[in-house]
């Protein structure tokens, strides 16, 4: 269990330092100005992950916790997680290409496929239902610009 600890926050600290470099100015609409930049939200979301990460890795090695335990995380179970890092990964470039809401709506799809959702009436509600009280949440409500 360490070392999937220190993984797992490794992981965590290393993905949001990158979107942080790189991820979100490239894929933010850049600040017009007025209101909330559409980058603010990212950013406190990715230094909030960095810096729990961080302490994560410090609090596991510091404490040793979890060193004589077997690892639980089998080669099954990361192949099986793996599916979900690839739609969170490609749904920036997604997002970009064909907008927001659509984007969204599929990513929001394709989660619910992983999960084990297969009911049509369900997935299209879900991820329609929840991508469109985002966009209006935050475009609308709080005048914060969206991808």
């Amino acid at each position: 269990m360490y070392w999937v600890n220190i993984v797992s926050y490794a992981f965590c600290l290393l993905f949001s330092a990158a979107a942080l470099a790189w991820i979100i100015p490239a894929y933010c609409p850049p600040f017009e100005g007025t209101g909330i930049a559409s980058t603010f939200f990212p950013n406190i979301l990715c230094w909030t992950i960095l810096i729990a990460s961080a302490m994560g890795i410090l609090k596991t090695w510091k404490s040793g916790e979890g060193r004589e335990v077997k690892n639980p995380i089998t080669l099954r179970v990361f192949l099986r997680l793996l599916p979900f890092v690839a739609v969170i990964g490609l749904s920036f470039p997604l997002m970009r290409i064909i907008g927001f809401i659509p984007g969204g709506i599929l990513v929001m799809a394709a989660f619910q496929l992983l999960l084990g959702e297969r009911r049509i009436i369900h997935l299209a509600a879900v991820s329609a239902g929840v991508v469109l009280v985002y966009y209006i949440v935050f475009w609308h409500g709080l005048k914060i610009m969206l991808p």
